[in-house]
C-alpha cells in the first residue's frame, strides 16, 4: 500500500509542472497526497513497533529490553500524534484538497512534518544501535551472521533514505510548484516505507526460508549444543577457581542468557 497509493498521485500530476495540471487532476493529487500521508505514518509506526517487539522476544537482557520499551513508548506516542494531526491539518478535512470550501482553514503543516522527519531519523538510529552491544558478544555461525548483517544493512539503508528525504521535504515548503517539487520526497517516502516493511518481515520469514531453502540459513541446533557445553565448562571452571556461589550463579545466568539469545538468532 505505501507504494500503490502513489499511483493516484502520479495520475493527478505528481512530477508535472502545476501549470500543466488541470484543476480536476490537482484535486485528485491533493486527495491522494492526504491518504498517502496517513499510510506513510501508519506503516512506519507499525514496522518500528514490530522490530522492537522482536527485540523483546529475542533479547532477554534487561538493558536492551528497557531501552526497547522506552523507544516503543516514544514511537507509539509520536506516531499516533502524527496520524491524528493529519486529520486535523484542515477543517473541514476536505479543505485540504478543495480550497473553494467557504470557511475552511488549515494549520501550518511545516513544523509537524519536519519534526516527524527528524524524529524518524533519530528512532531509526536507535533501533539499529540497540542490539549492537549484544550481537558483538555472541559467537554466531557464518550464515546467521550474514543474515543479521543483511537485516542491519537494510536498516542502515532506510536511515540513509530518511536523511535524504529531509531536504527534499524542506524543498516542498519553499516551492510554489508542489506537484513538481514533491516528486522526490514522494519517491523517498515510498522507498523508505517499503524497505522498512521488508526489514521487519525478514526475521519471521527466516523459518519459511529455512524450510524451502535450507542451504541459505544454517540451523543453529548443533551450534547451540556446543556453545552450551563450552559455556557450562567455563562456568564450572570459574566457580572452582573462585569458590563463590554468587559468582557461579551469576556466570550461569549469563551463560544461559547467551545460549537463549544465540538460539533465537540462529
Amino acid at each position: 500500500m505505501p507504494a500503490s497509493d502513489r499511483f493516484p498521485e502520479v495520475k493527478g500530476g505528481l512530477g508535472k509542472r502545476m501549470s500543466t495540471v488541470t484543476p480536476e487532476d490537482m484535486t485528485l493529487y491533493a486527495k491522494s497526497l492526504w491518504v498517502s500521508i496517513i499510510f506513510y505514518n501508519t506503516s512506519l509506526l507499525l514496522t518500528k513497533l514490530s522490530l522492537l517487539l522482536g527485540y523483546l522476544r529475542v533479547f532477554p537482557y534487561p538493558r536492551v529490553r528497557l531501552v526497547s520499551k522506552m523507544t516503543m513508548g516514544l514511537i507509539l506516542c509520536c506516531g499516533l500524534y502524527w496520524i491524528i494531526s493529519t486529520f486535523l491539518l484542515c477543517r473541514p478535512i476536505s479543505f485540504f484538497w478543495d480550497k473553494n470550501i467557504k470557511g475552511g482553514v488549515c494549520i501550518n503543516a511545516k513544523p509537524i512534518w519536519l519534526s516527524h522527519a527528524g524524529l524518524n531519523i533519530f528512532t531509526d538510529l536507535i533501533i539499529i544501535l540497540i542490539p549492537m552491544p549484544v550481537i558483538q558478544t555472541l559467537n554466531l555461525q557464518l550464515k546467521p551472521r550474514l543474515w543479521l548483517m543483511t537485516v542491519f544493512a537494510l536498516g542502515g539503508f532506510i536511515t540513509v533514505i530518511s536523511i535524504i528525504r529531509l531536504p527534499l521535504l524542506i524543498q516542498i515548503f519553499g516551492s510554489p510548484d508542489l506537484t513538481y517539487s514533491g516528486a522526490g520526497c514522494a519517491l523517498a517516502s515510498a522507498v523508505e516505507s517499503n524497505i522498512a516493511i521488508i526489514c521487519a518481515s525478514l526475521p519471521p520469514l527466516k523459518s519459511l526460508i529455512r524450510k524451502y531453502a535450507p542451504n541459505l540459513i544454517a540451523s543453529g541446533k548443533g551450534t547451540n549444543a556446543s556453545q552450551h557445553t563450552a559455556i557450562t565448562e567455563k562456568v564450572v571452571a570459574n566457580s572452582s577457581a573462585s569458590g563463590k556461589d554468587s559468582l557461579s550463579l551469576k556466570n550461569s545466568v549469563k551463560a544461559e542468557t547467551e545460549i537463549e539469545t544465540t538460539r533465537e538468532l540462529d
